[in-house]
């Protein structure tokens, strides 16, 4: 099983809050969120996986 470490899901956050207004992120469809989560977390566990090697 893979840990995430807190500081990387921190800075994933932190970059999607700078990309994007509050107000920005209401006005998206879900599709549209839905698509954004999934880059964000294959860009995390792409770089877990990298830490582990």
């Amino acid at each position: 099983m893979l840990r995430i470490s807190g500081d990387l899901i921190d800075s994933a956050i932190g970059s999607l809050d700078r990309q994007y207004s509050s107000e920005s992120r209401r006005s998206k469809s879900f599709e549209e969120r839905e698509e954004e989560y999934e880059k964000v977390r294959k860009r995390i566990f792409s770089q877990e996986v990298r830490e582990l090697h």
